[in-house]
């Protein structure tokens, strides 16, 4: 669904969980949202000690640390660093 100008302009952030193919993501979420933090998934004691687990659940407890500013962060690479990375890792094959 296309957004309109003044969903366009709306400011936001958003939290996503690290997984390997997070920099695409981070990518794409940022076309639609001012600020997007890639939480640490070693350093998030809330969501992996849990006994209740499943991504609804999961999803409330980062939103609710998103708030808070307490999720912790990773440095998430510029698409072009990547693309070096990935054109000397394929050099090394």
């Amino acid at each position: 669904m296309p957004l309109s100008d003044s969903d366009a302009n709306r400011r936001c952030r958003c939290a996503t969980k690290h997984r390997a193919d997070t920099g695409p993501i981070h990518d794409h979420l940022r076309t639609f949202c001012d600020h997007v933090v890639v939480a640490h998934p070693g350093r998030l004691r809330l969501i992996s000690r849990a006994k209740r687990k499943n991504d609804r659940v999961d999803a409330e407890k980062l939103a609710k640390l998103l708030f808070l500013d307490e999720v912790p962060q990773i440095h998430v690479p510029s698409p072009d660093v990547r693309a070096w990375r990935e054109l000397i890792e394929a050099r090394h094959r």
